[in-house]
């Protein structure tokens, strides 16, 4: 039985999967919570499994790293541009929490 469709739909999964992030990033010109480090490295992760990939002829896989080659250069960088800024939302958020009004879900308490 040939899965491959599978895959295909696995890496389309992983695709649409970015485009919340990328969405905030772009249209509310928010970088809260996104590590630019972690982004580095998915981007050279992703490179590093394109390059395996394409030298087995794995196509679900060099289509699932080139999506995420594409993401996650993407979200790089505007997470670099827009380093430091918030939007209203997670500013608000961010001084409710200063202020002890809103706890963190890693509080127990």
């Amino acid at each position: 039985m040939n899965t491959t469709w599978l895959g295909f739909l696995g890496a389309s999964l992983a695709a649409v999967a970015y485009l919340p992030q990328i969405w905030h990033l772009a249209r509310e010109r928010c970088a809260a919570g996104v590590s630019a480090v972690a982004f580095a490295v998915w981007l050279l992760a992703s490179a590093l499994m394109l390059a395996h990939a394409i030298a087995i002829g794995a196509v679900v896989f060099v289509t699932l790293s080139a999506f995420q080659i594409a993401a996650t250069g993407v979200i790089l960088a505007f997470a670099l541009r827009l380093r430091g800024a918030r939007c209203a939302f997670h500013s608000t958020a961010d001084q409710l929490r200063a202020r002890g009004t809103v706890k963190t879900w890693l509080r127990v308490g």
